[in-house]
């Protein structure tokens, strides 16, 4: 049953006790989920309180949802789009509703709450190719991470032409795999097709009991999907100019605060002719339907035990990061950790985080691959 919300726009008088989970003046709904809400518009002044009105097939009714000031206020963006609004008939009588669908699983709904997934998924990663002119991409290389059962690392795919084949250092790489292409001279489109025919041919990569289940190409670009549910590391493109792009993060959904809910303020706008009418406003609160009080799954971890937060990197190959308060123990789990670039046009070089020294219950210490400016950030998560 849709959730039910009544509008007497006579009165401007809002009745939310139709509604799934709602009290007369606050709408709960779960996250994640999908939503559908039902409007009834009604005139209270014709005394007919029910006879639900044809405002048209297709009004333009918004449902517009921001932050919770504390105060009332309502002069900030929206946080998500409106759903679409169409008209269903219910009855023989003629009474007619508005019904949209609203996603609470889109992102800023999870990160107020700190649910950093919502279903089981395969990571999957495009590779967006780029031509071999002349040559241009012997002796390059990217990386892919991994994770196999548990065992987790990455890929260094690397490239050699007829005329240019020096393999470069393996860097950490679990393993090196060497894309032999045809020709010195190759289209964009060709490079993906070779490079997705050499990656099928290494049992390592593909195949059963590989790391990635799926691989294939299109166009410039190639398409591989993880075999396993699991967060891979950051995907790196090297010297090769290539475009990365996680398509879908894998992983596990699970709850990483002890958060359960959030509070928005929420309010019904209908354009009645040329002027809106607005509804009185009322609260939207989100609930944490991944929290789990005293159990073990999904995972729970305490704010006490989580840190997050971000440093502006300097003209140096590392940078040392100070928690706001030291953690417990200096065994915690690095669970995020990203280079941003925040500076005009297109960063010089394409940097990335190498090696983690230095633990403690006060930080850690972050070696990159080169040298960064002022003009990059580090982000970074971390969980006891």
């Amino acid at each position: 049953m849709p959730n039910l919300i009544t509008w007497d726009i006579d009165n401007n008088i809002l009745d939310l006790s139709g509604l799934d989970t709602a009290l007369q003046d606050k709408l709960t709904v779960p996250v994640p989920s999908q939503q559908t809400f039902r409007i009834g518009f009604y005139r209270g002044a014709s005394g007919d309180t029910r006879r639900y009105l044809d405002l048209g097939a297709d009004p333009s009714i918004e449902l517009i949802v921001k932050p919770s000031t504390g105060n009332n206020r309502f002069d900030v963006a929206p946080v998500v789009a409106s759903p679409v609004f169409t008209r269903t008939t219910v009855d023989d009588l003629g009474d007619y509703y508005y019904e949209g669908s609203m996603d609470f699983s889109v992102p800023i709904f999870l990160k107020a709450l700190g649910a950093n997934l919502v279903t089981p998924a395969k990571e999957e990663v495009s590779i967006q190719c780029q031509a071999n002119v002349a040559g241009s991409l012997g002796n390059r290389y990217f990386d892919i991470y991994f994770d196999n059962s548990g065992t987790s690392g990455f890929f260094r795919i690397w490239f050699s032409c007829p005329s240019y084949g020096t393999q470069p250092s393996q860097g950490g790489a679990n393993h090196l795999l060497q894309v032999s292409l045809s020709d010195d001279d190759l289209t964009a489109d060709e490079v993906a097709s070779e490079l997705s025919s050499a990656l099928v041919s290494d049992a390592n990569f593909y195949g059963p009991g590989a790391a990635f289940g799926t691989c294939g190409a299109s166009a410039d670009t190639v398409s591989i999907i993880c075999e396993t549910f699991a967060r891979l590391g950051t995907h790196d493109s090297q010297t090769t100019g290539f475009t990365i792009t996680v398509v879908t993060a894998g992983g596990f959904p699970n709850a990483t605060t002890d958060v359960t809910s959030a509070s928005y303020n929420a309010q019904l706008v209908y354009l009645d002719g040329t002027s809106p009418q607005l509804s009185p406003l009322f609260t939207l609160e989100i609930v944490n339907s991944l929290y789990r009080d005293g159990q073990t799954f999904p995972s729970g971890t305490a704010s006490s035990n989580y840190r997050e937060g971000s440093v502006t990197l300097s003209t140096t190959d590392s940078a040392t990061v100070t928690f706001s308060t030291a953690l417990s123990a200096a065994t915690y789990d690095i669970i995020s950790l990203e280079v941003i670039y925040t500076g005009a046009g297109t960063p010089g070089l394409k940097l990335s985080p190498q090696t983690i020294d230095d633990k403690a219950t006060t930080g850690f210490t972050v070696y990159l691959n080169g040298d960064a400016t002022t003009d990059y950030r580090l982000d970074y998560k971390v969980t006891l």
